[in-house]
């Protein structure tokens, strides 16, 4: 029955809740890393500064990327 279910389902166009869930997952882990690569290469920038300076820009950096808005766009399967 449950077979069943799921064909029809996807015959209408539409994803079963574990195959919206896994997705859901894929995404939120790319938008993590797209934010990690970021912080990285502009910390890369950073090298050299005084302790103070390096700390400041690092927080506000921090600060920025948690108010940025990223979207990852990827395809039902």
């Amino acid at each position: 029955m449950n077979k069943i279910k799921t064909i029809l389902i996807h015959l209408l166009g539409g994803v079963t809740i574990e195959e919206a869930t896994n997705n859901i997952a894929a995404g939120q882990i790319e938008a993590i890393m797209t934010v990690f690569k970021a912080f990285r290469e502009k910390n890369r920038e950073y090298n050299g500064l005084p302790a103070d300076e390096w700390c400041k820009r690092v927080w506000e950096l921090a600060e920025n990327l948690a108010d940025a808005d990223v979207t990852v766009e990827y395809e039902n399967e």
